[in-house]
């Protein structure tokens, strides 16, 4: 499963932190505005992470469609 994570300021990467917890997610994409939080929750979800992870700017996120199985805002 997938799950994508607009906005991830400490709700968002608590919110990530909890989705590594569950086995049937494979892939976890966390969507910000500031390349400050990205790279902030790089730093806390990925050394503890053996799913994949991807870091991407809004700007980035709308330009190509996405899937996903859940949206979290």
């Amino acid at each position: 499963m997938k799950v994508i994570v607009i906005g991830v300021g400490r709700m968002g990467t608590r919110h990530a932190q909890g989705l590594l917890q569950v086995s049937a997610i494979e892939e976890l994409v966390l969507v910000d505005m500031k390349e400050e939080a990205l790279e902030n929750a790089k730093n806390t979800l990925g050394p503890q992470s053996t799913k994949k992870l991807s870091f991407i700017t809004l700007g980035n996120f709308l330009a190509p469609p996405t899937q996903a199985d859940i949206v979290i805002d």
